[in-house]
């Protein structure tokens, strides 16, 4: 049978023939049935509680024990009750004693509840898991507030040197009752935390960490209960600071001191699940940060993989010393290599995603599909495979009420466990068992690679020698290098041996060059295999120098080789990508994956991307998010790059990905500053008088952008305008509307273009607005409209030609699209007007084309892109005043088919014109990613040049 939560819920069987019945009960257990019996109690109720009895001699002792305790009514009727802890929680407790007995039974009834549900398949493994914790989280926090009291009746209330309001005691769960899965007789692992030193506020004053201690110690002692040899819960303090010989408790500034300064890897690790359960919202917020903190780092965490390595090695080193074949925790494909599986994950990626930062393991396995670093199958089975693996934990511990992991080699045992489970014999059980195990064990095996399979070719010896390379065998290596048709093998030699001097004058640290050692003879063997060229050596080796400090980034190279192929691939095409990655080596980690890496998203998918990697940041920490928006910039921007040297898209394709990538951006920078600058001042009227909910601005794009020609060093040219809002804003502080959106246009100027750890977004050119470089920031769309009306020159009529709004709400915008029409559409001096753009675009080539005879300019010189660009605006202002269909589109390409099919140009003319344009801005693009500058030799595109020539003296003479 495959094991499924169906089949779950059909459990359990009745116990095997081949065992009595009767030798599985207690005699007052029997008893007990009878004299239900006797009363009348429903029979299928009846047989329910005897079945729950055969499976777990815990569930019978507890049963009679609670109905000493509670009675026969309150314990039968809470076995079919929905789960409910509240009279745990209301119960007034009167003595030290009196908590310590009514917790123990509580928690006796409750789990004794559970495991009759979950024996009998009335609850999902997922809420027996979570029902469990919250009877230890509510038992906790029971006891916490009632040995809060008691000390501060005798002592007053804790306060802090620095916040004089009383203090609370934190305590953090660990574990599994951390992520609220919780098994079933479990220890639980606690740290005490309090926030800051102070002392108590009553007559007998003690200082505030006195009073936690004394805390601390009263609970552990509440939780040994008041009958001897049995506890309440068990609880573990060995994962806090410093283990066992660490202080009890210990103030937030000492905690956060000590992860700074001697926190280990296994703690960050341990840290991931961490939950506080009591304490004041502001001191847990302060834990929390710390804890992330500690446990994620800011980037991608690739250097994880060493430590996560020694982690596994010991895990696999237990396994095979202490022979844990039956373990289903700790052995062979148990729960803990399942665990391991998605914290690898989490903490690499914890920095810069904070879904990763979920405490449960099955959420961590479901998202490791959705991005894609692990397939459906090995997600579902994995998954699966954890949820048989916890039930068959639940069911050994039921068994008596202990703590323990081991499958039972007793026949009645292992029996109870299959019958429990569902299968009719124990040979079924067994044989699905050891499949789970050894579908979770290969898996586990296969995350951090297995090196004791691995095997190195000639190439990969030969590469090495070249990295390991001294002058007495210089000779016998230039005969290898030409082996591999390295020609060049003096060259390719020195420059290793330069670059591996340089890496020595740096003193990098020991752990980073032993790295280094293992990556270099990987990308050599790539040189040697393709036979690639000096130049492309040279880039890859700049990469390598860019990262050299930030080991991490060679970690990640090292644990995925595809990734290092890659980079030599993008490096043989791109100069240019060869330079942004070393600027940018964040971006290393987009070459993991190839089926995103070549196929950059559309601009819906791009915002739901960047959605989820702000969603998790506060909106206080601005410099974060923008840091964020500038990598995810930066990401995209690769992805496109890579798929237009891999021949993917077309050149049309290209810039709409990187228009669409900018209009992203600028709306989320918008979104941003609106938030924060409302947070200080206050919403802004609106023209009607009422507060703006939403800002009224709109940011116009002219140039590339607004031409959706963007290429990947362009510009943003921008202007800003708003409505006609009057008066003053909502806040305290009393500015006018027109200041507001004043701060607002400045402030998003700001964040586009300013520098962050991450580097910056754009560079922003806003020379077009109304006023030139003396003009103000922003203005009212009135304001806008009254300028181009009465004082715009015909440059600025011409760029106006590609404005187009890329933010605004919609009426903002609707008005500005008519204004626009109107404006372009106003009727002009043929001769006149056509003299205006002949004398501007000469005076561009003055002052922007090349002197040099022998070379052009492809935007600026004469026959390039300028002189299409100034036909097809010409066209528009000129004739949109009889048509106006003209004033539809801001790109150049669809100006041209308008013009075409209005009949104004020719279609001779306007194909040729589209496919002119269309080469010369892919030979710009080209250039871009090789890294050099749009200048060419005179006779490229020579008759390309000559006949737009022809036609600029056809129509502006």
């Amino acid at each position: 049978m495959d094991f499924s939560f169906e089949n779950y819920l059909a459990a359990p069987l009745e116990i095997s023939e081949s065992i009595d019945e009767i030798t599985l009960l207690d005699d007052k257990f029997i008893s007990y049935l009878e004299k239900l019996k006797n009363k009348g109690l429903n029979e299928l109720f009846l047989n329910e509680i005897r079945l729950a009895g055969i499976y777990s001699s815990f569930f019978q002792k507890n049963l009679m024990r609670s109905v000493s305790f509670f009675g026969d009514e309150d314990t039968l009727n809470c076995l079919h009750s929905d789960f409910c802890l509240e009279y745990i929680e209301n119960k007034k407790i009167t003595s030290f004693e009196d908590l310590k007995s009514f917790l123990f039974f509580s928690v006796k009834k409750e789990m004794m509840k559970i495991a009759f549900r979950d024996i009998l398949g009335k609850t999902a493994p997922c809420e027996t898991f979570k029902e469990i914790s919250l009877v230890a989280e509510t038992t906790v926090c029971k006891a916490v507030d009632f040995l809060h009291g008691e000390l501060a009746s005798i002592y007053g209330e804790p306060c802090g040197e620095k916040n004089l309001t009383p203090q609370k005691l934190m305590v953090v769960a660990m574990g599994k009752l951390g992520a609220h899965e919780l098994n079933f007789s479990s220890d639980i692992d606690l740290i005490f935390v309090f926030p800051e030193k102070g002392s108590t506020d009553g007559e007998k004053t003690i200082s505030s960490e006195e009073f936690f201690i004394k805390l601390a110690r009263k609970f552990i002692m509440v939780f040994k209960g008041p009958v001897p040899g049995e506890n309440t819960y068990i609880v573990d303090l060995r994962l806090r600071p410093f283990g066992d010989s660490g202080p009890i408790v210990m103030s937030l500034k000492a905690m956060e001191h000590y992860y700074e300064t001697q926190g280990r890897e296994w703690e960050r690790y341990a840290l991931i699940k961490a939950r506080c359960i009591t304490g004041n919202d502001e001191d847990i917020s302060k834990f929390n940060s710390i804890a992330a903190f500690f446990i994620f780092k800011r980037y991608l965490d690739y250097g994880a993989f060493d430590s996560m390595r020694d982690m596994k090695k010991r895990i696999l080193y237990e396994i095979k010393e202490t022979g844990n074949k039956n373990n289903i925790k700790n052995g062979f494909g148990g729960i803990r290599e399942i665990e391991f599986f998605g914290q690898i994950f989490q903490l690499i990626r914890g920095g810069i995603d904070k879904r990763f930062r979920r405490k449960k393991i099955v959420e961590i396995l479901r998202l490791l599909k959705e991005e894609g670093y692990i397939s459906p199958e090995v997600s579902k089975g994995l998954e699966s495979s954890y949820t048989f693996l916890r039930l068959v934990e639940n069911r050994i511990q039921q068994l008596n009420g202990k703590q323990i992991h081991t499958i039972p080699e007793n026949k009645t045992d292992l029996t109870k466990i299959s019958c429990a489970l569902g299968f009719n014999n124990t040979e079924k059980f067994l044989s699905f068992i050891n499949r789970e195990r050894n579908f979770v064990h290969s898996h586990f095996i296969s995350i951090l690679g297995n090196d004791s399979d691995k095997t190195e070719d000639d190439i990969i010896i030969s590469a090495r020698e070249f990295w390991e390379y001294s002058d007495n065998k210089t000779k016998a290596l230039f005969n290898k290098l030409k082996k591999y048709d390295l020609n060049a093998s003096k060259e390719i030699l020195d420059l290793l041996k330069n670059f591996k001097n340089e890496i020595k004058r740096q003193r990098i640290h020991e752990g980073t060059i032993s790295k280094l050692d293992r990556l270099m003879p990987m990308l050599i063997s790539e040189f040697l295999r393709d036979s690639i060229s000096i130049d492309v050596i040279n880039r890859v080796l700049g990469i390598i120098s860019a990262i050299i400090r930030k080991s991490c980034y060679i970690s990640l190279l090292l644990e995925n080789p595809n990734s290092v192929s890659r980079v030599i691939e993008l490096c043989k095409k791109s100069s240019w990508i060869g330079m942004y990655l070393g600027k940018h080596p964040v971006l290393l980690d987009e070459l993991l994956d190839p089926r995103t890496l070549y196929y950059p998203p559309e601009k819906d998918e791009m915002s739901l991307i960047l959605d989820s990697r702000i969603s998790g940041i506060n909106q206080g920490e601005t410099e974060r998010i923008l840091e964020t928006i500038c990598v995810f910039k930066q990401s995209m921007t690769l992805r496109i790059a890579a798929a237009e040297i891999s021949g993917n898209y077309p050149l049309m394709k290209i810039s709409d990905r990187l228009t669409e990538l900018a209009e992203v951006i600028i709306e989320r920078v918008l979104q941003v500053t609106w938030i924060e600058l409302v947070e200080k001042f206050g919403y802004p009227g609106d023209k009607d008088g009422l507060h703006a909910l939403t800002p009224d601005i709109a940011v116009i794009a002219y140039g590339k952008l607004g031409g959706i020609e963007l290429g990947y060093g362009s510009d943003l040219d921008l202007v800003f305008v708003h409505g006609d809002a009057d008066g003053l804003v909502s806040g305290e502080k009393n500015i006018s509307c027109s200041q507001f959106y004043s701060r607002l246009a400045r402030k998003i100027l700001s964040y586009l273009s300013s520098h962050t750890d991450a580097g910056k977004m754009y560079d922003i050119d806003l020379r077009l607005r109304p006023g030139g470089s003396s003009g103000v920031i922003i203005l009212s769309l009135s304001s806008f409209y009254k300028y181009f009306s009465k004082k715009a020159w015909t440059f600025e009529y011409q760029a106006f030609v590609k404005a187009r709004i890329v933010y605004g709400e919609t009426g903002l915008e609707e008005s500005f699209n008519n204004k626009r029409k109107i404006l372009l559409s106003l009727k002009r001096d043929k001769k006149t007007f056509g003299r205006e753009v002949s004398e501007m675009r000469e005076k561009i080539i003055k002052t922007h084309g090349l002197k040099k005879d022998d070379f052009f300019h492809l935007k600026y010189d004469s026959g390039g892109m300028m002189d299409i660009e100034f036909l097809a605006q010409y066209f528009v202002l000129l004739k949109s005043s009889e048509n106006e269909a003209l004033t539809r589109f801001t790109d150049t390409v669809r100006i041209l088919s308008i013009l075409e099919r209005e009949g104004i140009l020719k279609r001779a003319e306007a194909s040729f014109l589209r496919f002119a344009y269309l080469a010369y801005r892919a030979m710009g693009h080209q250039l871009d990613l090789i890294g050099k500058k749009p200048v060419l030799e005179k006779q490229k595109f020579k008759l390309l040049r000559k006949k737009v020539r022809s036609l600029w003296k056809k129509y502006l003479g």
